[in-house]
């Protein structure tokens, strides 16, 4: 496939899942402007739409940075990888300040919300005294630990150390949603938090792998990185479902009964995982055997290039669901 020919199916699946998620937006009716009695504290059109997609570009760029470095920790000291670890070094700094921006303006349409206004009718003050709200807070923290790994990955800091800032980054913003309102917020937010790291570890390593294989193009890189990454995407696609799960059934005494929407938005993404899980069982029993002959194999690249186009799909599914209440629509 030709460089042009990239950008256009790259371009075309963006518009697809952003179309998803403005979908969904619009269906579980989270983007409404409030009722005439609250319509003083409207934060405006922009935020109301612009925090859902904000939250997916912020966690796509998140995860994606996850992946390149565990594609950092498995080459770790092998020298005649040098050239793709320069390169997955300087994707995971342009992915952290993709995340960084990502997350400043979703600050700012946080505050937006909070303060009920829209962003640009804001004073100062006013977005002073919102910093130290939990939820923003959170937000912040991810801001610090992705410019930090923007600069470490200049230095010659350890991969490994790279990988563990990068997944506190990525968990943070989740901190802030329904897990922490609810009353046994510590079992929601640790549910929660095995959910984001094992599906950044999943969903950003199978990308990691499209990278050095079919950008790269790196031979002899693949056939270190694809069986490593093959006996980790198991747990990880395991400790992905079996966490969300767990996650639905922590908010259950809290709200009394989940509306349709919600449960209708679980369903989706509970056969998006199912699908995932089929595309992982291809990979193990075609892939990977096939790979010490054809690391590249285009049969492989095309697809996981489907699996990754599923992935984000499910990703965008995730986004509305976390702005959703689970209770409160019928």
């Amino acid at each position: 496939m030709t460089s042009t020919a990239r950008v256009m199916v790259a371009g075309c699946w963006a518009a697809i899942v952003t179309g998803l998620l403005l979908a969904g937006t619009q269906l579980t009716g989270i983007a409404e402007p409030p009722p005439p009695e609250l319509i003083a504290f409207d934060p405006g059109a922009i935020t109301r739409w612009g925090a859902p997609l904000l939250r997916f570009t912020g966690t796509t760029a998140a995860v994606l940075a996850v992946g390149t470095l565990l594609g950092l920790v498995i080459l770790d000291g092998l020298p005649r990888h040098r050239t793709t670890v320069v390169s997955l070094r300087r994707a995971t700094r342009l992915l952290a300040c993709s995340a960084v921006v990502a997350l400043i303006l979703q600050v700012l349409l946080g505050i937006s919300a909070i303060v009920g206004r829209p962003a640009l009718t804001i004073s100062v003050s006013d977005y002073v005294a919102c910093l130290t709200m939990p939820g923003i807070l959170y937000c912040l923290g991810s801001i610090a630990g992705f410019l930090c790994l923007a600069m470490l990955t200049r230095t010659s800091t350890t991969p490994l150390n790279l990988l563990v800032v990068g997944m506190v980054a990525t968990c943070l913003p989740f901190a802030g949603g329904h897990p922490s309102s609810a009353s046994n917020h510590i079992v929601s937010l640790g549910m929660i938090v095995l959910h984001v790291l094992a599906a950044a570890l999943w969903v950003g390593g199978l990308a990691m792998l499209l990278i050095v294989g079919g950008i790269l193009g790196d031979r002899v890189a693949m056939r270190t990185v694809l069986p490593k990454f093959s006996r980790l995407a198991l747990p990880c696609a395991i400790a992905t479902a079996v966490s969300g799960f767990g996650s639905l059934l922590a908010q259950a005494p809290e709200v009394g009964g989940y509306s349709r929407n919600y449960l209708l938005l679980v369903l989706v993404k509970a056969v998006g995982l199912a699908g995932l899980f089929w595309f992982g069982a291809w990979h193990r029993r075609h892939s990977v055997p096939a790979s010490i002959h054809d690391p590249l194999s285009a049969r492989f690249l095309r697809t996981g290039l489907r699996e990754v186009a599923l992935m984000s799909a499910i990703i965008a599914v995730a986004t509305v669901l976390s702005r959703t209440p689970p209770g409160s629509f019928e």
